[in-house]
């Protein structure tokens, strides 16, 4: 249980605090949503939005999973 607590604080805040970080990055770099000119009109003011998908979930759990891993030296099971 306890195993379980850890994993699931650590991804929450790895989550949280790695989204604005990462979004940051990715506009910096450019890595936006295009937009299609013969697309709806309101989808224009996405242009440009960071496209990140399930990024930050896969990195936050495995996060997760190797901090808790790492503090109690056993691993997880189903």
């Amino acid at each position: 249980m306890r195993q379980v607590l850890i994993s699931g604080a650590v991804a929450l805040f790895f989550a949280l605090f790695g989204t604005p970080v990462l979004i940051r990055l990715l506009a910096k770099r450019g890595y936006g949503q295009i937009i299609r000119d013969d697309g709806p009109s309101s989808h224009h003011t996405k242009r440009g939005t960071p496209t990140m998908g399930g990024l930050i979930i896969i990195f936050a759990a495995i996060a997760g999973y190797l901090a808790s891993h790492g503090l109690t030296q056993t691993a997880m099971t189903a």
